[in-house]
């Protein structure tokens, strides 16, 4: 039996985790996850008492730049391997194998590459033959593809929540979430996914779901032991299988009865659709807009939605009383002021009733990408560790195009713009102030406002997670404490 330990930083759950948590464990393997932020002074003794077989980490882009210093601290300290997977060794491997305090990344879905590591530790074999993994041997890497996506979802044990629950403050947020299948058959050009189908090469259909029974059983048991009010269903597309739901939709409002908040692509909503999720308790839908203005919209992002399919599908759940979120992004390569005002006239327009707007950010391999080195806007050696150190999502951009720092400041005035239209030709004006100070600081008052607004959380929840939130948005580097 094997022993693994998960560490992350912040209290934050992984749907991802808590699967390779459940297989690992019924493969008898020992599993256990610490939160740095949480256990405080307790957290390196905790992590000796474990004696941990080997360490994991899960990381993506922008976090892994507080993850690597964490996982160096790890190795520095406990001297055992160290696995790091998720989206960033996936897509930017060599960045990550490279670092030698890294003993194997996992790459693409996990579950089956850690139970084939873990009982390589138990058997004294070596990982440079199993799939998914890249690992080095006598100083040398090795690099193997990747196993074919697991088709039958349902021999998974359900996910292992009590990994995260025993934190309190994970277990009583009321709002808990769960994926009902796998993958996206869309390729937008600002996504990662488009370097997921590259990876994979056609080995294996990139929609995989959950039996309609096994989703209410998973549901069903995290109902009977913790606080739950809503359900967030995290699919990349909730409703890709009009099939799928006409089964499980009815099941889950007779079984399970909670409202919940699901994600949707606006050119799959028709009324069948959006009647099917309002009968059976949807009570939120979220969905990517994007930009407001058609170019930069399909030829740069490659988002596929006309303007029709946009305020249609925004009309029939409004019609049906669904409650709405938009997720929109500025600063994309070659976008001007006016496009990205026509973001928030268009969001405006629909009545949306919680815009959300981030700052593009490049995803290496990405046509979005390969758009903004083509336009200037990205040096033609772009380097995510040199050139995206220290940005986040919300804050700043690394593209150099014209009227960059009116755009950022675009995006900090966005959701006053959409939510008080009469304000949009002042904000029009204001995004040419040098006032980024108090930009900023509208920015994080109008984002704690609408986060109060769409979650249930009590007030000490809303203003920890608020604390976090403002962690993220500084993207403070990792600092070990004694």
């Amino acid at each position: 039996m094997a022993r693994i330990l998960f560490l992350h930083e912040i209290p934050y759950e992984f749907v991802g985790v808590m699967s390779l948590a459940s297989y690992a464990k019924a493969a008898g393997h020992e599993v256990e996850l610490l939160v740095y932020s949480v256990e405080g002074k307790k957290f390196w003794k905790k992590v000796e008492e474990f004696r941990p077989d080997v360490i994991g980490f899960s990381t993506m882009i922008f976090v892994h730049f507080r993850t690597l210093p964490f996982a160096q601290e790890v190795k520095k300290r406990l001297g055992v391997p160290i696995i790091i997977g998720g989206p960033y060794p996936t897509y930017e491997p060599e960045r990550v194998i490279d670092k030698p305090f890294v003993d194997a990344i996992v790459r693409g879905e996990g579950e089956e590459a850690l139970v084939d590591m873990l009982n390589a530790l138990d058997e004294g074999k070596s990982w440079k033959d199993i799939p998914n993994v890249w690992t080095k041997e006598n100083g040398e890497i090795i690099r193997n593809a990747v196993r074919p996506l697991p088709q039958e979802m349902d021999k998974f044990p359900i996910g292992d929540r009590s990994i995260y629950y025993k934190y309190r403050y994970l277990r009583d947020i009321t709002t808990k979430t769960f994926i009902t299948g796998r993958g996206c058959p869309f390729d937008c050009h600002f996504c990662w996914i488009q370097e997921f189908h590259k990876l994979y090469g056609g080995k294996s259909k990139p929609v995989r779901r959950f039996s309609p029974d096994y989703m209410i059983e998973e549901i069903a048991q995290v109902v009977d032991k913790y606080p739950l009010k809503r359900i967030y269903f995290n699919d990349d597309i909730f409703i890709i299988n009009k099939k799928w739901l006409q089964e499980f939709l009815p099941k889950y409002k007779e079984r399970i009865g909670i409202p919940f908040v699901c994600n949707v692509y606006l050119r799959l909503v028709d009324e069948d659709v959006v009647k099917l999720l309002k009968e059976n308790g949807c009570a939120a839908v979220m969905f990517g807009i994007e930009s407001g203005n058609e170019r930069i919209r399909n030829e740069v992002l490659g988002k596929g939605l006309t303007e029709d399919q946009i305020y249609d599908g925004v009309a029939l759940l409004k019609k049906y009383n669904i409650r709405t979120r938009s997720f929109n992004i500025i600063g994309s390569p070659t976008e001007t002021i006016e496009n990205a005002f026509e973001t928030i006239k268009m969001n405006a327009r629909i009545k949306v009733d919680l815009p959300w707007c981030s700052i593009y950010q490049p995803h290496p391999g990405t046509t979005a990408t390969q758009i903004a080195i083509e336009s200037g806007a990205l040096p033609a050696d772009f380097d995510v560790d040199r050139d995206m150190k220290g940005l986040s999502l919300f804050k700043n951009s690394c593209l150099q195009q014209p009227d960059i720092k009116k755009l950022v400041r675009t995006q900090k005035l966005f959701n006053i713009g959409v939510r008080q239209p009469w304000t949009i030709p002042i904000l029009r004006k204001m995004v040419n102030w040098p006032l980024d100070s108090l930009y900023e600081l509208l920015f994080l008052a109008t984002f704690s406002a609408r986060y109060m607004r769409e979650t249930d959380m009590s007030l000490k929840q809303v203003m920890h997670t608020g604390f976090l939130q403002i962690r993220e948005y500084w993207n403070k580097p990792f600092k070990p404490k004694a």
